[in-house]
């Protein structure tokens, strides 16, 4: 439907950080044409455009997703949901429920569950899914997908019973007084089970992809770099060559992935106008919710260790050196201030090439010591954060890291330092809707108003414009394409949502309750709310 003109009249069109407003906005071939009055506008459209009353609604540039997992969201979506469980005996009779509807020997695979919101805040061992599930395979990841938790039918079902594998970057956990394993595995050796995990079909994980693009649509998102890897290719693009990819798609990929990438000749930015080539991604540590962040110093209490280093810093440094190379970008997974500098370090060693589209980035830099902090600016490195972690990590960081919990998320002072922001969710683990964030990002607070109204450390809330512009732009801008995309401007796709009330002139916690009206992606509809 490119080929359609078409008008939007009579409403709040603005860009974030930007006092001047239109009220009307054209669109022809996919692109804005024209703003500010609508006699000038229509003279760039065709006599008969389709016209778009806004009723005073607020369009903004569409928001960007800029750290998501789309495949395993869509998947998530249909599987079960443990992020409300209290204890690891609510968990189990979740679990119990859905074994009650299933076959024996049927596989039963959520996520969600956060041992830090449980009392004791110790990791669960697999004899309460035993006695839940006795018949069932049970596999259910941590809420940050870092820790995998299983019972016994579903270790012996993927070999792990007789003898747990071991290796650097995480664990089988084994029970020392017995030697059996706890049914708990975390980083690398997660990442193992992961693969022998049963996969669903390839009509099943169509029709997931088709809904979570869907939902996406419903959130105002027209844009997500995806992190699954060149592997998921074949969905996006079957996707993309039925004219069902509703959004623009950035597939990164992994480093385990690097050397076919660099033999295929493949480089950062190839692709088409919906779904590109992004960056190859290293793991350099775990998450904070399970003490796997790599840190400076240890967690609290004394000898707590400091986390896991699941890529050494010399390996690190040689991919960013290969990729580099090859014409590939770079984007490292850090949480704690140690995996952070290690990044930070081989960018500075390595500058990124001009020919390279995609900025450098850092997803999470979640925990930075604060001579780092400024680096981001300095070097050019892209600061990929979902502020929605918030929500979950702020207790935990405050117990585990004492006085240093401040220097979680310091989403001002990165700022303030000249850093690009570009948010994200990190869906599956949070929910991906941007309105979320922006609350995170702007009032550092839960939805429920912990911990009180200034806010978790204060210090780094970010102003309402700011939190926009890194759903917006800032997710442009890390994705490559900062020309085309995040600001409402002639000559820029036409990729918009048009949202219910202006989140500037709203108060906080009303943001959640913003209503998306419409999402515009191209100049064709994605999603438009029933009235």
């Amino acid at each position: 439907m490119r080929d359609r003109d078409r008008l939007l009249v009579g409403g709040r069109i603005r860009n974030p950080g930007s006092p001047v407003v239109t009220s009307c906005l054209g669109i022809s071939g996919g692109r804005i044409v024209g703003l500010g009055d609508e006699v000038q506008v229509r003279a760039n459209l065709r006599s008969d455009p389709e016209v778009v009353p806004l009723g005073g609604a607020t369009v903004l540039p569409g928001f960007v997703e800029a750290h998501a997992h789309l495949r395993a969201y869509s998947l998530a979506r249909r599987r079960l949901d443990l992020s409300r469980s209290t204890s690891p005996e609510d968990a189990a009779e979740a679990v119990a429920r859905v074994a009650a509807t299933r076959p024996p020997g049927a596989w039963i695979q959520g996520r969600g569950w956060n041992k830090n919101r449980w009392p004791g805040q110790t990791f669960p061992d697999r004899r309460v899914l035993d006695h839940a599930a006795p018949g069932h395979p049970v596999a259910l990841w941590s809420h940050d997908g870092h820790i995998l938790w299983l019972n016994r039918r579903a270790l012996e079902a993927l070999g792990y019973w007789g003898e747990v594998p071991r290796g650097d970057g995480g664990e089988f956990v084994v029970d020392p007084a017995t030697g059996e394993p706890t049914g708990i595995a975390t980083e690398r050796m997660a990442d193992l089970a992961r693969e022998r995990l049963p996969e669903p079909g390839p009509d099943e994980v169509e029709r997931a992809a088709r809904e979570g693009l869907a939902s996406l649509a419903a959130l105002g998102i027209v844009a997500l770099h995806n992190f699954e890897g060149i592997e998921r290719l074949p969905l996006w693009s079957g996707l993309e060559a039925s004219g069902e990819l509703s959004l623009r798609l950035l597939l990164h990929f992994a480093a385990d992935e690097l050397d076919e990438a660099l033999s295929l000749g493949l480089v950062t930015g190839f692709g088409s106008d919906r779904l590109r080539l992004g960056a190859v991604k290293v793991y350099l540590d775990g998450a904070l919710t399970g003490q796997t962040a790599h840190l400076l110093d240890p967690y609290e209490p004394p000898g707590a260790g400091r986390g896991v280093e699941v890529t050494r810093a010399g390996d690190f440094d040689d991919v960013v050196a290969r990729a580099q190379a090859g014409g590939i970008s770079v984007s490292v997974h850090a949480i704690g201030d140690a995996a952070n500098r290690v990044a930070l370090d081989a960018y500075e060693r390595h500058p990124s090439p001009p020919r390279i589209p995609l900025a450098p980035r850092i997803e999470h830099a979640q925990i930075l010591h604060p001579a780092d902090v400024p680096r981001f600016g300095r070097l050019g490195v892209v600061a990929s954060v979902q502020p929605c972690h918030l929500f979950e990590d702020m207790p935990t960081a405050d117990r585990y890291l004492g006085e240093r919990a401040g220097r979680s998320e310091p989403l001002a002072s990165l700022l303030e330092t000249g850093a690009r922001l570009a948010f994200g969710s990190d869906a599956p683990i949070e929910h991906p809707d941007p309105r979320r964030g922006l609350y995170a990002a702007i009032a550092r607070r839960r939805p429920d108003g912990w911990p009180g109204e200034g806010g978790w450390h204060p210090r780094e809330r970010l102003g309402i414009e700011a939190a926009l512009e890194a759903y917006t732009l800032g997710g442009a801008i890390a994705g490559g394409t900062g020309h085309r995309q995040g600001r409402i401007e002639v000559g820029r796709d036409a990729d918009l949502v048009v949202l219910g009330e202006d989140p500037a002139r709203v108060d906080p916690e009303s943001i959640l309750d913003i209503s998306v009206l419409r999402t515009i992606v191209g100049g064709d509809d994605t999603y438009v709310r029933e009235t």
